[in-house]
């Protein structure tokens, strides 16, 4: 796809997904992402079969996520959701937005919904034009 995303975007995502998923996992994992135009957006999906995520923490990171919190600290083991998530609300606002998924033992999916651009200057523009009202 002609498609561009913002740097640092998916990174952060691939490595949580290595680091708190699959590492520990018994066995071979598998970790996918995937990127399809919907709309004027384009999705990305990013899925490991690792060890999952229990409904408690997951419920304390959508908190995060929810709550715009901009400053994680260094001691929060979150840095790098709260980070991609804060960037992609900043750039483009709220309609715009991060989903995470999770089933302990059965991985983690997170979707990234992100306006179609084809430039690095269009989310320039397109910062501005939602910073402006």
């Amino acid at each position: 796809m002609d498609h561009y995303i913002p740097k640092m975007l998916i990174q952060p995502l691939v490595e949580n997904a290595f680091y708190h998923g699959l590492e520990m996992k018994q066995g071979k994992g598998r970790l996918s992402v995937a990127a399809s135009k919907e709309d004027d957006a384009v999705k990305v999906v990013i899925v490991d079969d690792g060890l999952g995520i229990s409904p408690e923490q997951l419920q304390q990171i959508r908190s995060k996520l929810e709550g715009g919190t901009l400053k994680p600290s260094y001691e929060d083991k979150n840095i790098g959701l709260v980070n991609v998530s804060a960037r992609i609300e900043l750039y483009f606002g709220p309609a715009y937005a991060m989903q995470i998924e999770s089933r302990p033992g059965d991985g983690t999916e997170i979707t990234l919904l992100l306006p179609s651009i084809t430039s690095e200057s269009e989310v320039d523009r397109y910062v501005s034009r939602y910073h402006r009202g």
